[in-house]
């Protein structure tokens, strides 16, 4: 709301009126069909990059730990359990999107970097903020790659994106935690 109805920006770059457009901050624009194809790329690319990560790991003899809150996800109850992931599918996509995507990627470094290089600190800012070392690479392949689709098309895009990588990790541990509660 803020960004379409700001008429005080016009010589301020951080807030240009033409954000609302330009990073189709509307809705009525989404292709559900381009949505769901860069997921799935997406999705490959963290797959791959996750079994590169875990051979090195292997190969060294680094132990893999879990993210804190995916040790706190599988002690949940399943109420419990649903609330967080609602929170994790719904608002952590739209926030992360506006504040490293759109604010710090879009509006801070790519006008005053090039936009490879502030795409790379933004999404090493994003991965270092999820605290996994095992994680890092995948969830950097994430954020590079929300960038590009930012760019190319568009703020919901890019959440369409890490809503579905955050589905598919809470689906995860869904099963994991409670699927064989569930067939019983």
């Amino acid at each position: 709301y803020f960004i379409r109805k700001s008429s005080f920006a016009k010589d301020n770059y951080l807030y240009e009126i033409d954000d609302y457009s330009r990073y189709n901050f509307s809705l009525r624009g989404f292709d559900s069909l381009e949505g769901i194809k860069f997921a799935g790329i997406t999705l490959l690319v963290t797959i791959g990059i996750s079994y590169l990560v875990q051979i090195v790991f292997k190969h060294f003899n680094i132990p893999i730990e879990e993210q804190e809150i995916v040790k706190l996800l599988k002690q949940l109850s399943l109420v419990n359990f649903i609330m967080l992931a609602v929170s994790g599918l719904l608002v952590a996509p739209i926030v992360e999107e506006l504040v490293f995507r759109w604010f710090l990627f879009s509006k801070l470094l790519k006008h005053r970097l090039n936009v490879i290089l502030a795409a790379v600190i933004s999404s090493i800012i994003f991965s270092a903020g999820h605290l996994t070392l095992a994680g890092f690479l995948p969830i950097f392949a994430l954020a590079m790659i929300n960038c590009y689709i930012i760019e190319k098309k568009g703020y919901w895009y890019a959440v369409f994106n890490h809503f579905f990588f955050n589905f598919l990790s809470f689906f995860s541990l869904f099963i994991q935690r409670f699927g064989s509660k569930l067939i019983k």
